[in-house]
């Protein structure tokens, strides 16, 4: 009863703030200080839940074990219920409490060793919310060894964002690199983008730097404005431009993709990082500070060059750099050939736009007045660029624009337009640009016309075309290669079917004295060496090309020399001699008996004598076979007088 009764009163100066009640109760027994109460917490634990904190410091001095665990609900602990109960430290509540004074005293309490490194986190986090200097101070230098540089960073960001320039020297005076950054922003950037310049003045005391060589050099290659454009930060961007940062600078790495490809290379101004941000504001305050448009990059690429290649369908940067161009009252001036500024390549921003698919940009660009008749430094127009990418709405903005549909004057480049389209085999294409009076006659640099470039694409469409529009089916290209054996090298009977029917004429040479019979055996295509023999092809013209007749397709063979290819003995001799892998071929021996006349006993001993070979071959002595015969040794030396070399 004595006990229940000084439990109760014991309950009562804890809920009343009775200090002096809770003095008398724990003097009188002081075994009930670190025992469970009916609630099932200890005295210290529904202390602090309760936030009393001279009555914790009163149990603190009273002896209170700050090790002895309480019991409280592990969501809530202020909501009990028997059967979610769990036990917590009486830090770890404290914490949870948010309350400084109760916290402080507690930590002050416990040994190095009875705090986990979870729970020092949470101190260290709790501290700079709480901006508590002091407590701060004894955790850096109790536990600051044992914290990664990843969280003080963290911790410095926190301290930044809440303007306390007091923690922030206390970090920095325990090593803190104030250049580093906490989820990829600098703590420079995040007092920037507070407009904070008290704290940026701080930090620049404490060590933070703005200029990119000096960064360099601490292996640290961002700079502030960077990160803040980067991380689209405009105020961020506005305040370090006040405080100095060049506008000018440039990027000391690649600007990469999250899919790796390389968006900006080092070297490239931070203009561009802007552009392909996409904040027209960031790029207005960049150029208002001093940022010239005309900085390039490694590949000679302008602003506008950027902001053309770049646009992924929004023109909203574009915009804002016509915009400018539009205003030269401005103190941004820009010059008057902004727009048609070359880069190394001698492509314009019009090109760039073109070769991206930026219908949009062309346009706007187009109506600023970019110009339709540059070339690049291979002589290519803004034309080839838009058949090359097969656009057929660009294409007729373009020729609407007034681009000269040939491609401009004759130039280095070895293909028009119109020899592009083919090229892309796209009859969309070839009928709008003839339909603007493209010059179907023109040849490429290696002499070929429109007919040699649409049997390369093997459009029969385009082929009948050009055909019906005069071109001569035998034209020859600086190869002296003809419509036709190109469609022969391409085994494409239809086409060659098709030039034929036009008036090929089958007996040309290239300059490797071939006809397109030659070709044709070559690619070992027997319907077309069929359809050229049936139509004329003269069997003795050109290079037949027999020394390689071991590489031929048999039937091919058989078709040739049944049309009327000669070849002699000696020939086949010649060939059996270079090439000893046909001896046992069935072909052989097809032409042993096309070619021997039926008197000439010479050729009709050889052949026994080569087949006594083939039987030595398998197995069998060659002389005892000859032997066998009975001939005299003379007639077999006369027989065998230039197969000395196979006969052992």
């Amino acid at each position: 009863m004595m006990k229940r009764d000084h439990t109760v009163k014991l309950i009562e100066a804890i809920q009343t703030g009775n200090c002096q009640l809770l003095k008398d109760v724990c003097q009188s027994d002081f075994s009930e200080i670190n025992r469970d109460l009916c609630t099932g917490q200890t005295p210290l634990g529904m202390a602090i839940r309760l936030k009393k904190e001279h009555i914790v410091e009163d149990l603190l001095e009273l002896g209170a074990d700050v090790c002895v665990a309480t019991r409280v609900h592990p969501v809530n602990p202020y909501l009990f219920s028997d059967n979610e109960m769990e036990k917590v430290l009486p830090l770890d509540l404290a914490l949870h409490s948010n309350h400084l004074g109760i916290t402080s005293k507690i930590f002050e309490k416990l040994q190095d060793d009875a705090i986990s490194r979870s729970t020092i986190l949470k101190l260290l986090r709790f501290a700079i919310k709480e901006m508590a200097h002091d407590l701060m101070s004894k955790l850096l230098s109790r536990y600051g060894s044992v914290t990664t540089p990843s969280h003080l960073r963290e911790l410095l960001k926190i301290s930044v964002l809440q303007k306390d320039t007091k923690m922030v020297e206390l970090l920095a005076v325990t090593g803190v690199d104030v250049n580093g950054e906490s989820n990829g922003v600098m703590p420079l950037v995040y007092a920037a983008n507070n407009g904070d310049i008290k704290m940026c003045l701080c930090l620049m005391e404490l060590g933070a730097l703005i200029d990119a060589s000096r960064l360099c050099s601490l292996k640290v290659y961002q700079t502030p404005l960077q990160c803040a454009i980067d991380a689209n930060l405009e105020k961020a961007v506005s305040t370090l431009l006040l405080l100095g940062s060049d506008p000018n600078g440039v990027l000391q790495q690649d600007v990469i993709s999250h899919t790796g490809q390389v968006l900006l290379s080092a070297g490239s101004p931070v203009l561009h990082l802007a552009v392909i941000k996409r904040n027209p504001n960031i790029l207005t305050l960049l150029v208002d500070a001093g940022a010239l448009w005309t900085a390039t990059d490694a590949r000679g690429n302008s602003t506008f060059h950027v902001a053309c290649e770049r646009a992924s369908g929004d023109t909203s940067i574009v915009q804002k750099l016509l915009e400018m161009h539009r205003n030269p009252n401005a103190d941004r001036v820009l010059s008057a050939d902004a727009i048609n500024f070359q880069n190394n390549l001698g492509q314009t921003p019009l090109m760039l736009a073109i070769e991206a698919r930026e219908v949009e940009v062309v346009q706007s660009l187009l109506h600023a007045g970019a110009s339709v008749k540059a070339c690049d430094s291979q002589n290519k127009t803004v034309l080839h660029a838009a058949v090359k990418v097969d656009s057929e709405e660009l294409t007729l903005r373009l020729l609407r624009a007034g681009c000269g549909v040939d491609g401009g004057a004759p130039s280095q480049y070895p293909y028009s337009p119109l020899h592009l389209a083919i090229n892309n085999n796209n009859w969309t294409l070839v009928d709008i640009l003839l339909e603007y009076g493209a010059d179907i006659n023109l040849l490429t640099s290696s002499n070929q016309n429109a007919l040699h470039l649409s049997i390369r694409a093997q459009s029969e469409e385009l082929v009948s075309f050009f055909l019906k529009k005069g071109l001569s089916v035998n034209a020859v290209t600086e190869r002296q290669v003809t419509p036709l054996m190109l469609s022969v090298k391409q085994c494409n009977t239809h086409l060659c079917g098709m030039l034929i029917d036009a008036g090929s004429n089958l007996n040309i040479t290239d300059d490797n004295n071939d006809t397109a019979l030659d070709l044709s055996v070559y690619a070992g295509c027997e319907r077309n060496t069929h359809l050229l023999i049936v139509n004329g092809a003269d069997m003795h013209c050109g290079n037949k090309g027999w020394m390689s007749l071991n590489k031929l397709n048999d039937c091919t063979v058989k078709l040739l020399i049944t049309a009327g290819a000669r070849i002699s003995l000696n020939e086949l001799y010649l060939l059996e001699k270079e090439h000893k892998v046909i001896r046992d071929s069935e072909l052989y021996d097809w032409l042993l008996v096309k070619l021997i006349k039926p008197h000439s006993l010479q050729d009709l001993c050889r052949k026994t004598i080569r087949n006594m070979l083939m039987a030595a071959a398998r197995g069998i002595s060659v002389r005892q076979h000859i032997d066998r015969l009975q001939l005299p040794t003379s007639l077999v030396q006369y027989l065998m007088f230039d197969m000395v070399d196979c006969y052992d």
